[in-house]
């Protein structure tokens, strides 16, 4: 039985003039055929990247779809990627208020910073704006066979306890709706099997958990989405090397089994009055608080507050 043929896939390529916004020319060939490569890159608080490369000198090939010249890839000039396929082709993602014979959906838009003329072609470097998550961020529910590779990560790196989701996916634009997949989403990998053991489910989770999407690249081969990266406690990391100490962020509280000396002098909390449980944020036997109002060291012991007098 013979295989089907992939869903039709075209990007369009539209130079804009930054101050008129009229049209300097429209490039309908970056199918990723014929050594052509585009990059666009999206993350959460960093700039906005594409990079595309074309293999040949615009204006000097007889493309049927090549209505501009290499002129028009000029620095500041605005540059906007339109994506049709089997998606916009049904009429399931046009762009709003666009022609319904528009059957394009505009996937991203920025301006040119830098072109490069080469022997094999040019390379065109455009910005977007600061990356930020959706206000509406969506759940996605993505079986691995939707997926070209996956790299799903656990660790408690950050604070030991606590299950941090990580690492990359990379979907597939023929089995799922990437341009659907947005900055703050959160994916659920879902791995197919035969038969789960603990169930009579055919698709049982991965042991997974939803994963926030903190970058994205777009690529000919699909989308690789990378989850959100790990901020390590660099508190926790500087004790850790000292001594048996740890650090618990939920409590507040630094834990060690090892005698503390502060050779320059030890710092406590001061109140401005009597202190309660209330005033620590994790109450324990053993807390010195120093009460500057009425010039008292206080001691919790046995769940009370007790002090000694300051002279």
């Amino acid at each position: 039985m013979s295989q089907p043929a992939r869903p039709p896939r075209t990007l369009t390529i539209v130079i804009l003039d930054p101050g008129t916004f009229a049209t300097l020319g429209v490039w309908g060939d970056a199918t990723g055929q014929g050594g052509a490569d585009l990059r666009i890159r999206w993350g959460i608080g960093s700039t906005e990247r594409l990079e595309l490369w074309l293999p040949r000198r615009l204006g000097l090939a007889d493309e049927p779809n090549e209505l501009f010249t290499a002129g028009s890839l000029a620095v500041d000039n605005l540059l906007r990627v339109h994506l049709t396929d089997w998606r916009t082709l049904g009429g399931q993602q046009a762009d709003p208020g666009r022609a319904g014979s528009d059957f394009s959906r505009e996937v991203w838009a920025g301006t040119i910073r830098a072109v490069a003329h080469r022997p094999g072609g040019i390379s065109v470097s455009a910005v977007g704006a600061l990356g930020a998550a959706d206000a509406s961020p969506t759940a996605h529910v993505i079986s691995t066979a939707a997926l070209l590779d996956w790299n799903l990560e656990l660790s408690d790196y950050r604070l030991p306890g606590t299950i941090d989701y990580t690492g990359t996916i990379d979907v597939s634009h023929e089995q799922y709706d990437t341009t659907g997949i947005r900055l703050g989403d959160t994916i659920t990998v879902i791995e197919e099997r035969v038969l789960s053991l603990d169930s009579d489910t055919r698709y049982n989770a991965y042991g997974d958990a939803p994963r926030t999407v903190h970058s994205l690249e777009w690529t000919w081969r699909g989308l690789a989405v990378t989850f959100s990266a790990r901020a390590p406690d660099l508190v926790n990391d500087q004790i850790a090397k000292l001594s048996e100490t740890t650090r618990n962020v939920t409590t507040a509280t630094i834990s060690s089994t090892d005698q503390l000396v502060a050779s320059g002098g030890l710092t406590t909390k001061v109140s401005s009055g009597v202190p309660t449980d209330i005033t620590v944020g994790t109450p324990s036997d053993g807390t010195i608080i120093l009460d500057a109002l009425n010039l008292r060291l206080y001691i919790r012991s046995g769940g009370t507050w007790r002090y000694a007098p300051l002279t």
